[in-house]
């Protein structure tokens, strides 16, 4: 093993803990004295930085605390030899809060767990104080903002007071199929052949009930755990959006009431903020014990620590404005973009892409447009006639924000009629497609997506 240059030994009294740790600094890609020992001080200089007031540090040449980190001197280095302070600062607050410096993954569209879920730790924080206090959480946000990471994240929170139960409800289209999901799901984990078997035998006593409502809410009180149960609802609004085709939506949300008054279990839901247009167009109200949460994007400095973490991760040497210049062309820091983008990066680092090439020829090139088209499908679950108008709306607004009365005369050219016109610009903007920008201007809701679909315009189903 390549001999430390030197350690930086830290005794930490921040946020009210105590933690000594120690961070030494390898050079073992050999990076030149007349560079690595100008950078050896600057970090020292960052460190100390850092560390004041709560902390101390010392550079020395062994470690004082059992809690060792080591790291290249290059991880804390941008390509021109310039120190990357932001990454130093995370890495040091991580050790000094975690006892780790987290490793991150480039996973585009998969679920993030336990320490991996990055920038949601105040967000996670207030979910768990919500369950505590016995309330339920509906997290709200569009596609891809990373809800099911988060419900996810409180599968770690079992306890003997505490049983989350992950429910994954896509394709779940009948109340009595959702007793199925949650008998599945609360064997699944000790013996899956047996929670399959158990599935289909409730699966056929409730068929022959069907649509009986006395037939699965037995069921349901006789499945569903009495002592901490906290089922994890995934894809919740795409269930009610199921229930209220099937006319069913009505007897499910007055027995999730019921049982939420009774305090029988608690819901943690993956939603998003069609579930309240689905809901107001059966006359329906969400439970008042289900609290909404918003799940935001990423705010810049998160965003970019999230996107440098990626990219060294990758193998990714940056300069000091790739990342800003590529956010700029991104816009908002939402994960699932982010972790694109860095795979995009990757697959053109044989020729050295600027974060421009980054953004056109990797995110909105061929290889992007397989893991951006889903949002182009959303249109496509509405009533025909709409989703024609919907298309002809977002196709009008992938050049630029518009006034609402030219999106209505486009809507009516396109359909031969304007009465759902409203309707239709209710639920794009329900489903992150569009927003207001002013009271009679609409536009994106996403620079990414209006930049992709103004690229393949003619690459969605109509």
């Amino acid at each position: 093993m390549t001999e430390c240059t030197f350690f930086l030994n830290f005794h930490s009294l921040r946020r009210g803990q105590q933690r000594d740790f120690s961070l030494g600094l390898l050079n073992g890609k050999g990076i030149p004295a007349s560079r690595h020992l100008p950078a050896l001080r600057a970090i020292g200089e960052a460190a100390r930085a850092w560390a004041e007031p709560a902390s101390s540090v010392k550079e020395e040449p062994a470690p004082s605390a059992t809690l060792i980190e080591t790291r290249e001197i290059s991880d804390y280095l941008y390509s021109d030899g310039s120190l990357n302070q932001s990454r130093l600062r995370l890495h040091l607050g991580w050790l000094s809060s975690e006892g780790a410096v987290r490793r991150l993954s480039c996973q585009p569209g998969a679920v993030v767990a336990g320490p991996c879920l990055f920038g949601r730790e105040e967000l996670l924080r207030a979910m768990r104080l919500e369950l505590k206090a016995g309330h339920s959480l509906s997290l709200r946000a569009p596609r891809r903002f990373g809800k099911t990471s988060l419900l996810y994240a409180l599968k770690a929170d079992a306890s003997a007071s505490m049983t989350p139960v992950p429910c994954e409800l896509w394709g779940i289209t009948s109340p009595e199929e959702f007793v199925c999901e949650i008998m599945f799901r609360l064997w699944e984990e000790r013996d899956r052949r047996k929670a399959q078997c158990l599935r289909e035998r409730i699966r056929k006593e409730l068929s022959a009930a069907q649509p009986d409502v006395a037939a699965w809410t037995k069921k349901a009180e006789a499945v569903i755990p009495r002592n901490g149960a906290v089922l994890l609802l995934d894809e919740f609004s795409e269930f009610l959006r199921s229930l209220r085709e099937s006319k069913r939506i009505g007897e499910f949300v007055r027995w999730l009431a019921d049982s939420l008054r009774r305090g029988r279990f608690q819901v943690a839901c993956a939603s998003s903020r069609a579930e309240a247009w689905i809901l107001r167009s059966r006359k329906l109200e969400l439970p008042k014990e289900i609290v909404p949460m918003n799940v935001p994007p990423l705010n810049r400095g998160r965003a970019a620590e999230l996107m440098e973490e990626l990219c060294y991760s990758e193998g990714i040497s940056l300069c000091p404005t790739d990342v800003p210049k590529l956010l700029d062309l991104m816009g908002e820091g939402i994960p699932y973009f982010i972790h694109m983008a860095v795979q995009a990066w990757k697959s053109l680092l044989s020729q050295q892409p600027s974060p421009e090439d980054v953004y056109y020829r990797g995110l909105l090139g061929p290889a992007g447009y397989n893991l951006l088209r889903e949002f182009q499908r959303l249109p496509t679950r509405y009533p025909p006639a709409q989703q024609k108008g919907a298309h002809a709306i977002l196709d009008a607004l992938s050049w630029g924000a518009a006034q609402e009365a030219r999106l209505r005369r486009l809507y009516k050219k396109r359909v031969g009629g304007d009465d759902d016109f409203r309707d239709s610009l209710e639920r794009l903007g329900e489903d992150w497609l569009i927003r207001k920008t002013s009271k009679t201007e609409y536009a994106f809701s996403s620079k990414i997506l209006q930049d992709f679909w103004r690229n393949y315009p003619h690459q969605v189903a109509r």
